[in-house]
């Protein structure tokens, strides 16, 4: 008696696949052989860095204090606006340098800035605050706004 062999059995939606991966593999190989050679070709990615200026705010009885590092700005590149509930810093510098000799030209810039917004815990009165600039430390004073008085009334009913 001979003994059959099993035959290997197959699920019908399997069969395309594996010839396709086949055929893939093979032209692949070609392809390598015709183009030993890897191409390749990237963009190169700058990554620059976020500048986050270092904030700290402050709350006495009567006013918020924020302090903000700023180094290497001036006064003229700082721009605060203060509204009665929110803040918001920038702060824009460029600089731009030519050197020029006989046998040489060369040009450099650099642009540099930062901005920050915050909202305050409590309303401020903008007309009073104050901001100076010492060695790059940019200390901001907000007066905080007094709560108005609650007005009582007793209403008789009719």
């Amino acid at each position: 008696m001979t003994k059959k062999k099993k035959k290997e059995f197959r699920f019908f939606w399997e069969e395309p696949f594996d010839a396709a991966e086949r055929g893939m593999r093979k032209t692949r190989k070609k392809m390598d052989n015709l183009f030993p050679f890897e191409f390749k070709f990237t963009i190169p990615r700058i990554n620059m860095p976020e500048i986050r200026t270092p904030i700290n705010m402050a709350q006495t009885q009567n006013a918020i204090i924020l302090r903000a590092e700023l180094p290497g700005f001036k006064k003229d590149e700082i721009n605060l606006v203060v509204t009665d509930s929110t803040v918001e810093i920038r702060a824009a510098k460029k600089r731009e340098s030519i050197e020029k000799t006989d046998k040489m030209f060369r040009q450099e810039k650099s642009a540099k800035s930062v901005s920050r917004a915050f909202t305050l815990p409590q309303n401020v009165d903008p007309d009073r605050a104050e901001a100076r600039l010492e060695d790059g430390l940019l200390t901001l004073v907000m007066p905080k706004l007094q709560p108005e008085k609650k007005k009582k009334r007793r209403v008789e009913v009719k």
